[in-house]
């Protein structure tokens, strides 16, 4: 669920994460993530990467980046997808893996801002 609130955090869209386990061998996890453009998707899944890399978890590969359509991040137990929305409507990667289970994962609650210090009048 790491990897879904890293994407929230640099304001992925529709963040979906899907259990693989009991439909598909090659991967426990997949994270649907959605995105305005080229530049947004690269800054999504340059931060999963540098994130997971501070947690000392490597990607074993990456694909589509440059192009910045449909970005895939392995990780060997979970599959990272960051997508433009046209791309994702038109794959439908939520439909295709619909007997997978969608699992819940929690925001990260946003950070209190301080008040500011009140100046007598």
């Amino acid at each position: 669920m790491t990897c879904a609130r890293i994407a929230d955090e640099k304001k992925g869209e529709n963040i979906v994460v899907l259990d693989m386990r009991k439909v598909f061998f090659l991967t426990d996890y997949f994270v649907l993530c959605s995105g305005l453009n080229p530049k947004h998707l690269q800054t999504i899944a340059d931060e999963i990467r540098a994130q997971m890399k501070a947690k000392h978890a490597a990607a074993l590969g990456r694909e589509g980046y440059e192009a910045g359509a449909w970005i895939l991040i392995d990780y060997g137990d979970f599959v990272i997808h960051v997508l433009q929305d046209k791309l994702r409507r038109y794959y439908e990667l939520d439909h295709l893996w619909a007997d997978a289970s969608q699992v819940k994962w929690q925001k990260r609650a946003p950070a209190k801002r301080k008040q500011a210090a009140q100046r007598p009048s």
